[in-house]
């Protein structure tokens, strides 16, 4: 069976990082006797980004094709995460695999399905099998029950890290414990505040991550280069703990969401955790931002029915998929009434204000904003006044 290959993104002056990390990854696989990945270095293009003071801007990303890398267990069994067990929840680290992590291992114990043994584990892993069947492991125990070397599953995780564009730990790999260093989270939250908006939000495969700015800042020594940052003014601390509680009340419960409660419920950061930290701002001020924008909006048209609207184009979002690449309009009208449009082939400018002909096509609700979709719509822009 062929295996399946992952495309990486990376800003260019990150490549010399990914490959060293698959490098690292390749050699370690050999010793530990996995499924050896293979990689190889693709084409470069430019893309549009969010850049500082939220400016689009162009930028030359090269591709790194990675291929193979899955770790394969006796039995039929798939291993899909470990879990980094805390207090009152978990941290998941996927495996490079595509299924789900049922969403009761974001708080379950440190058991172990294997040998009943109730102890202090500082990590468990999950594995499923054919017949859908998941089981909690012990370190200790991967060795008994599948046969195979614990380390492997380490490695597992290092590499979807690596797969997944988070290059924040893949040095290493077990020779330092990266539990002996930690960061104060308050601090941590304040300085990406103070990097974000003088620099923009960067994410770790770019040139200058936010997260590399962030430790940069907080782990200044009389040996670095450029004055000593000054600490963390009193607006940005305030701002920093309205971020932490929106997140610690915020009721989404993805994934990524859950692993950033479960972080920010403690009063430290670990190293290997502050590109994930990090992306509280970012989130926090989306977050703010539709509240905004979307405060008044009200549903407006008649299901099903087709007519005349007048609507300034917001922003527009570029989703790739199978059959090329669909452009969403979000819009709005003189009220402040949110309206949504996709279109694969028209692609209208933003801050343009447009006649639109178009049947109303559902009324939704997205991230606590009222918005109209509308289908089948011809656009015509108006002249603006002389």
């Amino acid at each position: 069976m062929k295996s399946a290959a992952t495309t990486i993104e990376v800003t260019a002056g990150r490549i010399d990082s990914v490959t060293l990390a698959l490098d690292g990854l390749i050699r370690r696989a050999t010793k530990l006797g996995v499924a050896v990945p293979s990689y190889r270095v693709g084409g470069s293009r430019v893309v549009t980004r969010c850049g500082e003071g939220g400016r689009d801007v162009k930028v030359m990303i090269t591709e790194v094709v990675v291929t193979g890398g899955r770790v394969e267990l006796p039995g039929g069994w798939k291993f899909i995460a470990t879990l980094e067990h805390g207090e009152k929840a978990n941290v998941v680290n996927r495996s490079h695999c595509d299924i789900e992590v049922p969403v009761a291992y974001r708080t379950v114990g440190p058991a172990c399905d294997h040998c009943h043994q109730n102890r202090k584990r500082i990590e468990t892993h999950v594995i499923v099998n054919a017949a859908g069947t998941f089981m909690q492991v012990g370190t200790s125990c991967v060795h008994d029950f599948l046969g195979i070397d614990p380390a492997a599953l380490a490695w597992a995780c290092a590499f979807a890290r690596v797969c997944n564009g988070d290059l924040d730990d893949f040095e290493g790999m077990g020779e330092v414990d990266p539990r002996s260093r930690v960061y104060d989270l308050l601090t941590v939250v304040a300085m990406t505040i103070r990097s974000v908006r003088a620099f923009g939000w960067h994410k770790s495969q770019e040139d200058r991550s936010t997260r590399n700015d962030v430790l940069a800042i907080i782990d200044w020594t009389t040996k670095c280069p450029g004055p000593q940052p000054a600490p963390a003014s009193d607006e940005e601390t305030k701002a920093a703990e309205e971020a932490l509680a929106w997140c610690r009340n915020s009721t989404d419960d993805s994934e990524f969401m859950h692993n950033l409660r479960t972080l920010v419920s403690r009063d430290y950061v670990e190293p290997r955790h502050l590109g994930i930290v990090a992306a509280l701002w970012p989130c926090y001020e989306r977050t703010l931002a539709r509240k905004v924008e979307g405060a008044n909006s009200k549903y407006f048209g008649t299901l099903g029915k087709r007519d005349q609207f007048v609507l300034t184009v917001d922003k527009i979002i570029d989703l790739d998929g199978v059959y090329g690449t669909t452009h969403m309009h979000i819009m709005h009208d003189a009220a402040g009434n949110v309206a949504v449009w996709k279109s694969s082939s028209a692609r209208l400018d933003v801050g343009t204000t447009y006649d639109v002909k178009g049947t109303v096509k559902s009324h939704q609700v997205y991230k606590d904003v009222l918005q109209t979709t509308l289908s089948r719509c011809a656009c015509v822009a108006r002249k603006q006044a002389a």
